[in-house]
């Protein structure tokens, strides 16, 4: 990430030639996108980065998250798969209806406590009604869901 200056594209390309050079077969690939809550960024921080990972696989340069998700999808390598990490503050009906959007197809939703005293003290800015009803609203929308 750092040698690619954090560029979505170029981490991506890199580490798809890197896979070939070692002799892997690299026809489908699964991104994960982890280490915060990635629907708390700005919407057009947020399209930027995953336009730019389907991009990264069919080489294309999209003007738009859609437009890049349909050059992926006929692309000879595939994206299979994107995990998104999120909070159940952020996994809203208009935050699940974009990570559709982005091809997302399994959520890593962070669950600190399942005990109401213990998210209430710890500040998390929901409540433990709100990670069950996160849970099935995810799994409702097409979603594999794990915590």
């Amino acid at each position: 990430a750092i040698r690619a200056r954090y560029d979505p594209y170029l981490q991506t390309r890199h580490r798809v030639e890197q896979l070939k050079q070692l002799g892997h077969s690299v026809d489908k690939v699964e991104f994960i996108v982890m280490g915060g809550t990635f629907m708390a960024l700005p919407e057009d921080y947020r399209d930027y980065f995953i336009r730019n990972l389907h991009d990264a696989l069919s080489g294309h340069k999209s003007s738009s998250v859609s437009e890049a998700v349909k050059y992926s999808e006929r692309s000879n390598v595939k994206c299979i798969g994107i995990t998104i990490e999120t909070r159940p503050d952020y996994c809203l009906k208009r935050h699940l209806s974009d990570m559709l959007n982005y091809g997302c197809t399994r959520l890593e939703i962070g669950v600190q406590s399942v005990y109401e005293d213990i998210a209430r003290d710890t500040n998390r800015g929901h409540t433990v009604k709100a990670v069950c009803e996160s849970f099935n609203m995810a799994k409702d929308a097409g979603f594999k869901v794990v915590a």
